[in-house]
């Protein structure tokens, strides 16, 4: 003969909510971070990179494999190697790195240049695990500039010769009138 039920039920409507509103957020960070229109990358304390997203290999022409556990710097032409082993206490001391102009060789051999913004982040603890940068491929601003300074530096040698040839001219002209 049973006498009685005892039992404590928990709702656990709540946590299963929270848990899909986690996985959702997790979800739609990856997604920014693989479909983002500028590249990233992610690099550990040795220097090896991580993750990329989808705009890093596109730009670069590499597959994933290829990359990950690279040191971030093989990516680099050798003057911009030189530099960001230079930075790499400037990134530390600060924390972030801005702007920082660097050149990227391509897996065809073609060199982008870039800018390139860091910084440190940790574990929840405080640890250190590496760098997350944002790179921006500035290589047809810069390509564009260049052609404008160029045209620029015509119109200033245009100018000069256009002074040049009416001071001539006037020279020439006074000339004459002295002969005649």
């Amino acid at each position: 003969e049973i006498e009685g039920v005892e039992g404590v039920f928990n709702n656990i409507t709540p946590l299963k909510q929270a848990q899909k509103k986690l996985e959702s957020s997790r979800e739609a960070f990856r997604l920014l971070y693989q479909q983002s229109p500028i590249m990233l990358h992610n690099i550990n304390t040795a220097g090896a990179i991580t993750e990329v997203n989808d705009q890093w290999l596109q730009t670069m022409g590499y597959e994933r494999g290829e990359v990950i556990g690279q040191k971030s710097i093989d990516f680099l032409t050798p003057e911009s190697r030189k530099y960001a082993i230079e930075m790499f206490p400037v990134l530390y001391e600060r924390q972030v790195l801005n702007n920082i102009e660097y050149q990227f060789v391509t897996k065809s051999g073609e060199i982008i240049d870039t800018l390139l913004t860091a910084h440190m982040f940790r574990d929840t603890d405080g640890e250190l695990l590496g760098t997350r940068a944002a790179i921006i491929d500035v290589t047809e601003s810069k390509r564009v500039q260049e052609e404008k300074d160029n045209l620029v530096k015509q119109l200033h040698h245009s100018q000069k010769m256009e002074a040049i040839e009416t001071l001539s001219g006037g020279i020439a002209h006074d000339f004459n009138n002295m002969l005649g």
